[in-house]
């Protein structure tokens, strides 16, 4: 199944299969083999109105705007200027773009961030940072300098008789991401979270690491020493939703974003999700969707 990620405006849609290189348009874009993307004007698929689970690695510099949706079931909602960056192998589903949106984007395979020299403790506090502020609001200086990161990392993409032009646009982007990366920094004292709130983002992680294997609230409560009843009532009154409800809500987002982005059978998303059947996860996907997976696939 093909997965359109970005098209340039102004031109025709440019399809990203899972493996999204094969389908690049080279005369639309600014791409080092088949690795790393810069496009100009974007135009967002509809594609991703529907959950999506990537395998790249994509920062969109919002210039014009509003982008509204969620990645691993966490919401953003921010008017431009503000960047937005999805990981690779995040789930993410828009649910609107204002009609006068305009940006760009950078879009990086996995094997482009292979050899890259990071700092490790930085860039693990960077990674737990974008995951939790996906879509963070910038300051028009603080725009201004990404896009002069932008314009800067193109002329080098351009270089194509410099042999060194992957190391430099490897550095480049890595300059372009410790400058967002400060950010986190910025966080008012007065937003900090609360002992319960922490608690709750504990769950959360747990959850989205665990999902697949482990769907029962005890699991987690034990993970967290808590009693399942206290931790299903402090999950409740922190975000209106139950420890369960939380549990079905990535275990679901995974299937519809399978049965969107990929070609796999309802039988191996099952066996992947680790039900007991396909007949049972039939009818838990029917229970919390309204639909089977066949429909929702075909819908």
């Amino acid at each position: 199944m093909n997965m359109t990620i970005f098209a340039e405006k102004g031109g025709e849609e440019m399809d990203f299969l899972l493996n999204w290189s094969d389908s690049v348009n080279y005369d639309r874009v600014d791409t080092i083999n088949e690795d790393f993307i810069l496009i100009n004007d974007l135009l967002v698929s509809p594609r991703l109105f529907f959950p999506i689970k990537l395998d790249v690695t994509f920062s969109v510099i919002c210039t014009k705007g509003r982008l509204k949706g969620a990645i691993n079931l966490k919401e953003f909602d921010e008017q431009a200027p503000c960047i937005l960056t999805v990981q690779s192998g995040k789930i993410l589903q828009f649910e609107s773009i204002s009609n006068d949106f305009r940006g760009m984007a950078l879009v990086m395979s996995q094997h482009f961030f292979d050899g890259f020299n990071i700092d490790t403790e930085h860039s693990f506090y960077m990674s737990m940072f974008i995951q939790n502020n996906p879509c963070t609001v910038l300051t028009v200086k603080e725009m201004d300098l990404m896009l002069s990161h932008f314009n800067i990392i193109q002329e080098a993409v351009r270089m194509i008789d410099n042999p060194f032009r992957l190391k430099i646009v490897k550095h480049l982007t890595l300059a372009f991401f410790y400058s967002t990366g400060h950010l986190m920094y910025k966080i008012p004292s007065d937003t900090k979270s609360s002992k319960r709130e922490v608690m709750a983002n504990k769950f959360l992680n747990l959850v989205e690491l665990n999902y697949k294997k482990q769907r029962n609230v005890e699991f987690y409560s034990g993970k967290l020493s808590l009693t399942p009843k206290y931790l299903s009532k402090l999950i409740k009154e922190i975000s209106g939703n139950s420890a369960s409800d939380w549990i079905h809500k990535y275990v679901i987002l995974e299937a519809q974003s399978l049965l969107r982005s990929t070609d796999m059978t309802v039988q191996q998303i099952s066996d992947e999700l680790n039900f007991t059947s396909q007949s049972f996860f039939g009818k838990y996907f029917k229970q919390h969707v309204g639909i089977s997976p066949r429909d929702y696939r075909n819908s």
